[in-house]
């Protein structure tokens, strides 16, 4: 088994979730999780990066996100990040908790206004 697959594994453990859940919280199907669970599949980053950052969200001191959650799945796959979206996660991720929030909450008022015109 692979580094990413064991940390994905220990992961789905510290949030105590099944493999059903696990599949449910990060919308991908439950056949996917059962096979990067023994071995037969590799998490994509993404799929990585989203459970790190949902243990993020439930755990203190973590990074946390609550967007992602938007993304489709797709059928037996992880979910379809777009490049622009990973970019931003990633420069979200380095900024502190307070100065996040503000960020984002400003964020969703631009989108609200864009949405508008």
């Amino acid at each position: 088994m692979s580094p990413e697959a064991q940390e994905f594994v220990k992961l789905m453990r510290v949030m105590g979730w099944n493999q059903s859940e696990t599949a449910r919280q990060l919308r991908v199907t439950s056949s996917f999780v059962n096979q990067i669970c023994n071995g037969k599949a590799e998490p994509s980053a993404a799929v990585l990066q989203l459970l790190r950052l949902t243990v993020g969200n439930e755990k203190p001191g973590a990074v946390t996100m609550k967007y992602v959650k938007d993304v489709p799945a797709r059928r037996g796959r992880p979910p379809i990040q777009p490049e622009w979206s990973r970019n931003l996660i990633k420069e979200l991720s380095r900024i502190e908790d307070p100065d996040r929030g503000k960020l984002v909450q400003r964020m969703r008022q631009l989108t609200k206004d864009a949405r508008k015109r």
